[in-house]
């Protein structure tokens, strides 16, 4: 029910119990309706911005993970006892949900329940030590590990710590490599809880695993509990050491593509989103809520405003309804309204087009972690597609099979995985949409600075030479004016430029109807829609213009989403400074080489572990610059050396590894290796100064290894047995120099 007063705001809200809908007057809703009325939906249980504890100290991530330990240590009765015995006034589904908010008495109740269930007095350090092992966070895992190492999250600790709980405060001091000391602090008139010190110093050992290194090493002389002001942890790790072997995968990359690949189902499971509901305000709430998740915040706000509407959406978790009203106002009249670390916005905008934004908030003094900002954008990208698709359904509904049409498009662009299939998709639907005969769809090429047709329909014998088609700017002033005017255009054969005349006549169109691809403020390419005939070409009906638009919207927003979604899987699988593959992505070659060595019964590849003998030098007397030029330069040099099929990988800061594919003998290795020597032994000239390194070569043969890390493992030692002998290289299986 709406609730309204006079010319006061509409405004919704959810209360109650957690499944209950129901509505309740603003007190002086007038005060709303300066600026029209605002439609305000809120997640259950949202309270009041007073200042005053408003019940959303602990975050469900920490909740979810109490549980999840319970689970995996008693059983699903063991989690059923906890629950009864800690009498929370919260459903399991709720404290499994990392959106979910709670106080810190819940925390505090669950983890006592839990050690009298599975009588274990550390249950607290033990639930905080399992933080990775639960896999639970992933957004969060995310955005700390881009923080780059230990000492920058202690450095960050304040912003991380609000993650998990808003009820206590977080600093740093005295952070170096392999140390640092952090003071915990409970806000009164909270009880202070050894159950709650232990889960923080259990959260704190797991910084460094995050980064591949052993469990930090805590000291807790100092504790609230005992009458301390505040809780003092002193955290030690050799950063040196790696979990599992120094030289073994990196179970940080593991954790990371882990974390990734959870988020990338995340983001895919909201696309899906945009097509199985046509209720808007239920598919922006999904998108918020999933946004308010990835991005870890107490309160979140998505303002929008429909041009076909009379009254702005706001749809948000943790305000009351007068609060999120005037929120809401202030974020459409412009972000800089309200600017604040507290808070994160980000611009709900598509096709040129803005709707509102979406933000986040912490409580006041907080802030965000730098990676969040583009968590938010990313999500805020989707609630600009859900608004966008659901401008174009409008549309579409008025005009029957142009809907149906549509809807399929959708469907089928959310199931597609590769950039030419969604191409392919669209220009096949435009003649449905629009009635045209035929279609094509071309997409900028940035490097090449052109349009190539990528996908065309309806063209018969001529489809392969449309197919080689390219258009630059020299061709025809079409180009210049389609990247800087983004509005749908007429193309005839009678058309003053040449280029246009010719290239209609050769592909029997007399006109054509043309819609710009945009994303974001860049331009994809076009959607054409061709007819032989200018009598009955609808060319100049508005109606058919907005389809042929909303055609090019969801062709971009297809097509940008998967580019979004290959760049993660390249970012998860390469390294950032060279290109080269990393140490994940290089293991799971060999794992395939190894499989395949295995099914043919024989296989000379090889793998070539390479150490280069003097980087440490380079570093100390030219700084890191240098240091990472050179890398860059011995990445290249390794790649010139060897054969365009073969892998090339960088294991660690100065370790490489190259994966040598179909070799005709094991000699055939001893030829490269010995190449890789010479190589590096030659002087790199960088921008400001030259330098000589050399390398040290391990050779492994893949059918003399059992996996991956056995591989590299041999590859390894025999690479130390050569830098004993200071730049060559040795064969691991008989460990003698050739």
């Amino acid at each position: 029910m709406t609730v309204t007063s006079g010319g006061a705001a509409a405004v919704t809200v959810t209360g109650g119990g957690r499944c209950a809908r129901r509505s309740v007057a603003v007190a002086d809703a007038s005060d709303l309706a300066a600026d029209g009325c605002l439609d305000v939906v809120g997640r259950p249980g949202a309270a009041a911005m007073t200042g005053e504890r408003d019940g959303r100290d602990t975050a469900g991530i920490t909740t979810r993970l109490v549980l999840a330990y319970v689970r995996r240590h008693g059983g699903e009765q063991a989690v059923h006892d906890v629950l009864a015995l800690a009498g929370v006034p919260h459903t399991q589904a709720e404290l499994e949900d990392e959106r979910t908010w709670s106080t810190y008495e819940t925390k505090v109740a669950l983890f006592t329940a839990a050690d009298a269930v599975l009588g274990d007095p550390d249950v607290g350090r033990h639930v905080g030590e399992a933080l990775l092992d639960e896999q639970v966070g992933a957004a969060l895992r995310l955005v700390i590990g881009a923080l780059g190492s230990p000492q920058q999250v202690l450095r960050s600790v304040a912003k991380a710590q609000v993650k998990f709980s808003a009820s206590a405060t977080m600093h740093a001091r005295d952070v170096g490599r392999g140390h640092g000391t952090v003071a915990y602090r409970l806000h009164p008139p909270r009880a202070p809880s050894r159950y709650d010190c232990d889960y923080t110093r259990g959260l704190l050992t797991q910084v460094t695993v995050l980064f591949g290194l052993p469990p930090a090493r805590i000291e807790h002389r100092e504790c609230q509990v005992a009458g301390a002001d505040a809780c003092v942890f002193e955290m030690a790790w050799n950063p040196r050491r790696r979990l599992g072997g120094r030289r073994a995968v990196d179970p940080a990359a593991t954790f990371e593509l882990a974390a990734l690949r959870e988020q990338v189902v995340d983001l895919q499971r909201t696309v899906a989103d945009l097509v199985s509901s046509d209720d808007l305000d239920e598919v922006l709430g999904r998108i918020a809520t999933r946004a308010s998740a990835a991005v870890r915040a107490q309160r979140y706000l998505l303002a929008v405003d429909l041009p076909s509407e009379d009254a702005p959406r706001v749809i948000g978790d943790g305000f009351d309804p007068a609060r999120a009203a005037e929120l809401g106002r202030r974020l459409l009249a412009g972000a800089d309204e309200v600017a604040g670390p507290e808070r994160l916005t980000a611009e709900v905008t598509a096709a040129g087009v803005r709707y509102g934004w979406l933000a986040a908030e912490l409580p006041e003094g907080e802030g965000f972690l730098p990676a969040e900002q583009d968590q938010l954008d990313a999500y805020a990208g989707l609630a600009a597609t859900a608004l966008t698709r659901a401008r174009a359904l409008a549309d579409a509904r008025a005009r029957g099979a142009r809907a149906e049409a549509l809807l399929e498009l959708a469907h089928g662009l959310a199931q597609e995985h590769t950039e030419l299939g969604a191409a392919r998709r669209v220009a096949e639907a435009i003649p449905t949409v629009v009635g045209a005969e035929r279609s094509a769809l071309l997409l900028w090429d940035e490097t090449a600075a052109c349009l190539r047709a990528t996908a065309v329909h309806g063209f018969g014998d001529k489809t392969e030479a449309l197919l080689a088609l390219t258009v630059d700017v020299d061709d025809t002033p079409l180009v210049a004016e389609a990247l800087r005017d983004w509005r749908p255009r007429v193309l005839a054969a009678t058309d003053d430029d040449p280029w246009i005349r010719t290239t209609l006549t050769l592909f029997d169109a007399e006109v054509a109807l043309a819609a710009p691809i945009t994303v974001h403020g860049t331009y994809l390419g076009a959607v054409y829609a061709c007819w032989t005939r200018r009598t009955g070409a609808p060319v100049g009906d508005e109606g058919t213009r907005r389809a042929l638009s909303s055609l090019a919207d969801q062709a971009g927003t297809a097509i940008s989403g998967l580019r979004l979604l290959a760049e993660a899987r390249h970012a998860a699988t390469h390294d950032a400074l060279t290109g080269l593959a990393n140490r994940v992505l290089f293991a799971s070659h060999l794992d395939q080489a190894i499989a395949g060595g295995v099914a043919s019964r024989a296989s000379a590849d090889a793998v070539c572990f390479i150490d280069l003998d003097a980087f440490k030098g380079v570093n100390d007397r030219h700084g890191h610059a240098v240091g990472d030029e050179l890398l860059v330069a011995v990445a290249a040099r390794i790649r010139a050396t060897v054969r365009a099929g073969d892998v090339v990988a960088r294991l660690s800061g100065d370790e490489f590894g190259v994966l040598l594919r179909r070799l005709r003998t094991r000699q055939d290795a001893e030829v490269v290796a010995a190449a890789l020597v010479d190589a590096l032994a030659e002087p790199f000239a960088l921008r400001t100064t030259e330098v000589r390194i050399g390398g040290s070569v391990g050779v492994a043969f893949v059918a003399d290894g059992a996996d991956a890390e056995d591989l590299l493992r041999r590859a390894d030692e025999a690479m130390y047995a050569a830098k004993a002998e200071r730049g060559t290289y040795r064969l691991a299986f008989d460990g003698c120099r050739t």
